[in-house]
């Protein structure tokens, strides 16, 4: 993170103004700009961090984009061979019902003595 703008001798003078001891008013100052040099963000921060975030949301978007075309592949496949396996189980299915019908006449007309 890089440093915040803080006056410490200004904030010094204010407390001091307001009739803060100069002991108390310097280990006031000394402490703000202690904690705003290690929590605060500056505004260069935020726009870097939003920037890094942009950046790894675009990768990441894109990365989705190609898991879903490979899934779609895959399942227009397995649809496609779902198809296929089931157009084979109804030609088979009606072949043996034609070679049944055709039996079964043949019989019956044999039976029947044509």
């Amino acid at each position: 993170m890089s440093l915040a703008t803080f006056d410490k001798l200004a904030y010094l003078e204010s407390l001091k103004n307001a009739g803060i001891p100069e002991a108390h008013a310097r280990a006031h100052a000394l402490a703000l700009d202690d904690a705003l040099r290690d929590s605060v963000a500056t505004q260069a921060d935020v726009v870097r961090e939003s920037a890094s975030i942009r950046s790894e949301l675009a990768t990441t978007k894109s990365d989705i984009r190609a898991d879903l075309l490979d899934v779609e592949h895959r399942l227009s496949n397995r649809i496609a061979d779902a198809k296929t396996d089931l157009l084979k189980v109804i030609i088979t299915t009606v072949s043996i019902n034609s070679a049944l019908v055709i039996g079964s006449m043949f019989g019956l007309a044999k039976l029947l003595g044509h």
